[in-house]
């Protein structure tokens, strides 16, 4: 989902509470004051008239700023329609998720580095360039809609669906070097049991380039029935119960290209091309139910839901890595394993584990329309057990794996790791309620 359609569905949604508010009925009773208009709530006094239901005759039923709803054939058109029925938000987001924590990927040393310490992680003056810190944690905009109908014309019960996405993070590292500069990958060498790096650039003997991509991306949808639990003019609680959809990935990839510039190497101009592929994906589905409740003072609102999921969450962790070596212009010898992707931890690793998903959200609305408001709030969203692509990395390598045969562990090797993840944000949209 890219940001320029994000806000056209916005832009499109936005739009139907005010066209369908201009089409509404004039009722027969219209420019007269309701007689329940000055009547006092005993909290918030008088009942503003500008925000009690004009479409509206019964001020039983009737709920003003908080509950416009009416029975069924007690609205004032003199046809007897009912209302509409209907609710529903279209909202822009501004959240951010709280990303993975990647090990080193990419590092350098200063000029003067022996060649054994050149990009090895501990050693003099190493640093890193890429990886090492936390990836995938930038805001990120997104949409959230959200359509209801109710079952009654007096708006105790109702069904709704919601449905929200972000247009996600794609951080991007690039470097490359004529041979000049030391560039390095660093992992763990259990042949040699320290610390090492496959080079990329070192001085006379290697130049090439390096290129690192992650991304992540989070969408969800709720299906749920709304039941009123208690209401007066001015407050709302509804008891909300339904299914529950999410889902969270992330994806991290590394290329690296290798050209030998040493003449006196048998491998002179041979090209070394690797690639690593750490994919994690999380698809839950379960069961949530959890309270919305809305309380009113005067032109403005303050809405809140709190909810609990509980489902099965569909891990998935998907490895790939390989090599391709050549002497250009002539064609490559391509191989199965990478450099932190090898035979031993390559491939689609899947399982399912009982996930709990609370969220909670605050919106402060201020209302434009009796039927019409406008708000902005905070939401947070919290996931007990999901997989992320870094913390699937086993940084233990054993270069015999390729070609082979294999002398020594068997590494890297592949092991579920699972982690708490959470996501959260700013919200600001239009919500309407017929």
């Amino acid at each position: 989902m890219k940001s320029n359609s994000i806000l056209l569905v916005a832009a499109v949604v936005l739009s139907i509470p005010l066209s369908a508010q201009a089409q509404l009925p004039m009722p027969s009773n219209a420019g007269q004051a309701a007689p329940w208009v000055a009547a006092a709530d005993p909290t918030w006094g008088a009942i503003p008239a500008s925000y009690v239901d004009a479409t509206c005759v019964d001020g039983v039923s009737c709920g003003g700023l908080v509950d416009p709803s009416c029975a069924d054939g007690a609205c004032g058109d003199p046809r007897g329609r009912r209302c509409w029925d209907l609710w529903g938000s279209a909202e822009f987001l501004m959240w951010w998720m709280k990303g993975t924590d990647l090990p080193p990927i990419v590092g350098t040393s200063p000029l003067g580095t022996i060649h054994d310490d050149a990009a090895v992680v501990g050693t003099a003056g190493y640093q890193t360039l890429y990886g090492d810190d936390i990836s995938g944690r930038d805001l990120q905009p997104g949409v959230r809609i959200t359509l209801g109908t109710w079952l009654d014309g007096t708006h105790n019960a109702g069904i709704g669906v919601r449905i929200y996405g972000l247009d996600g993070t794609s951080e991007h590292f690039d470097r490359a070097t004529d041979g000049s500069t030391i560039l390095g990958r660093p992992f763990y060498n259990v042949q040699l049991a320290r610390e090492d790096a496959l080079l990329v650039g070192f001085p006379g003997e290697v130049a090439g380039d390096v290129h690192a991509k992650f991304t992540n991306n989070l969408i969800g949808s709720d299906a749920y029935f709304r039941i009123m639990l208690e209401r007066s003019r001015l407050r709302r609680l509804d008891l909300i119960s339904g299914y529950q959809f999410l889902r969270m990935d992330d994806d991290l990839r590394v290329d690296s290209s290798s050209y030998i510039i040493d003449p006196n190497s048998l491998a002179f101009g041979a090209k070394i091309d690797v690639f690593d592929r750490f994919r994690a994906t999380n698809e839950f589905h379960g069961a949530m139910f959890g309270v919305q409740g809305v309380m009113g003072r005067g032109d403005w609102s303050l809405t809140g839901l709190a909810k609990l999921g509980i489902g099965n969450n569909h891990q998935q962790v998907i490895i790939n890595g390989g090599r391709d070596i050549s002497f250009p212009p002539g064609p490559g010898t391509p191989s199965v394993g990478g450099l932190l992707a090898q035979p031993s931890n390559i491939g689609t690793h899947a399982r399912d584990r009982i996930c709990y998903i609370p969220e909670l959200t605050l919106n402060l609305a201020y209302h434009i329309r009796p039927t019409v408001s406008v708000h902005v709030g905070y939401n947070f969203i919290w996931m007990s057990n999901v997989v992320v692509s870094g913390e699937q990395i086993d940084r233990r390598v054993n270069l015999s794996q390729v070609p082979g045969p294999v002398v020594g562990p068997n590494l890297p090797a592949f092991q579920f790791q699972s982690t708490e993840y959470w996501v959260q944000g700013i919200n600001m949209g239009m919500s309407w309620n017929f």
